[in-house]
């Protein structure tokens, strides 16, 4: 991912066919949307270039950033992940049991802590970029996410947020 062009607020950027190859043009500046700062994004499949327009304040080495995290061939689900997510949902399931049954006694608070704990590590940039852009006053799909996932959490709906 390279630099090819850049004017205030809108940057033309060269991708590499590794980065490409996961998406579709559709998809791909769907992702590119939903990056910090960038409210509008176009794909040339001919050129292999994508074509965003991002908040003035913003400067490009942040716009370049945010994209590698959210384009790069990393994005992929491995093996671990889903048995992570898989582990984490089971988590859920059980600490949504132990509250029905005992209440929300210590044991049971343990739980949701824990489940809180799995649901960061499976997404950490998601919390850090989110809490970041909150605290910022620039909130973000991201700070809307982690805000969400907390909020569940201390209203002990572990189950709520693992799925958000």
């Amino acid at each position: 991912m390279r630099i090819i062009h850049q004017l205030p607020g809108r940057l033309r950027i060269q991708l590499t066919k590794k980065e490409v190859q996961p998406w579709g043009k559709g998809a791909l500046e769907a992702c590119a949307r939903r990056a910090a700062y960038i409210y509008s994004a176009s794909y040339s499949e001919h050129t292999h270039s994508l074509l965003v327009y991002y908040e003035h304040q913003t400067n490009a080495e942040e716009i370049i950033t945010s994209l590698s995290e959210k384009i790069g061939p990393h994005q992929r689900f491995s093996g671990s992940k889903v048995l992570s997510l898989t582990g984490i949902m089971g988590l859920s399931l059980l600490t949504e049991e132990y509250l029905k049954v005992y209440g929300a006694r210590f044991c049971t608070r343990s739980l949701v802590a824990l489940n809180l704990l799995g649901n960061i590590s499976l997404n950490p940039h998601v919390f850090k970029k989110g809490l970041t852009q909150l605290v910022r006053l620039h909130p973000t799909a991201e700070s809307l996410t982690a805000v969400s996932v907390l909020a569940a959490h201390l209203t002990l709906q572990p189950l709520t947020a693992t799925i958000v």
